[in-house]
């Protein structure tokens, strides 16, 4: 657990505990039955814009939320919240409350587009980053050729065809498993960045979605093989390019319609 995560805890904690101790208060729910609607609300307001983000938070792959819907909701919360206080500390007779709410407000509102757009400029450049070390990395591309050299007239390839061509070879240097590995390492990160939103969508989309896909219907069969129990024997290898392939398939489906 992350240290953010432990302090919104800790306060989730430390709000439960007020609340549970108000309410066995002989006074509480006399003095609670007395407030006016618009009070009521904007104490009620706060546990449920706290539960909405969390829920945002934790569902917003299963929603399909992009940074910039996720950033709106966390706007929209914030203005709501400002709408709600401004109901409970508004006096036509003092506005130094509402003078100082304002301020706080727009300054929480410059503080949130200014870290959004941080967030997102480094996720551009440390995705521009990996692309331009896959782009001059001797290595990979070494291990890139060496698949293209030697299965470029095959569809699909697995164990058998790898096996196949490897008797071919008579470079002691060429290992075909490995370069295969190397290449599908690679791409498992790139996905893993993708699924989750580390690196930028837009530019993976528009840089690398085809050739993911066409890497993971070449050598599909393949990454399927090493999961099972009598080869590498871990079903959990090379599982995030199919899943990031998939999402690429739908969006293209998308696109083309």
């Amino acid at each position: 657990m992350n240290k953010w995560l432990f302090w919104v805890y800790a306060a989730i904690a430390g709000y439960t505990a007020f609340v549970s101790y108000h309410l066995y208060q002989s006074n509480f729910w006399h003095w609670l039955s007395t407030l006016p609607p618009a009070d009521l609300a904007t104490i009620l307001y706060l546990p449920l814009v706290v539960g909405l983000l969390y829920l945002v938070n934790r569902f917003k792959k299963l929603l399909g939320l992009k940074g910039s819907e996720k950033s709106l909701i966390i706007f929209s919360c914030a203005a709501l919240m400002f709408i709600a206080a401004s109901a409970f500390l508004y006096d036509s007779t003092n506005k130094a409350p509402m003078a100082a709410l304002l301020a706080g407000f727009f300054a929480t509102c410059g503080w949130i587009y200014t870290s959004y757009e941080a967030r997102e400029n480094n996720k551009k450049a440390h995705t521009l980053n990996i692309l331009l070390g896959m782009r001059h990395s001797d290595i990979f591309n070494r291990h890139r050729n060496i698949l293209v050299d030697c299965f470029d007239k095959y569809d699909t390839v697995d164990y058998a065809t790898i096996a196949a061509e490897q008797a071919k070879i008579t470079d002691p240097a060429i290992d075909l498993k490995r370069s295969v590995r190397y290449v599908a390492n690679y791409f498992e990160f790139m996905c893993v960045g993708y699924l989750t939103r580390d690196l930028d969508e837009g530019l993976l989309l528009k840089s690398m979605r085809s050739i993911m896909i066409s890497f993971h219907d070449w050598f599909g069969p393949f990454l399927a093989e090493e999961r099972l129990p009598q080869n590498r024997g871990n079903d959990r290898i090379f599982d995030n390019i199919p899943k990031a392939v998939a999402e690429f398939k739908r969006k293209l489906a998308k696109e083309n319609r």
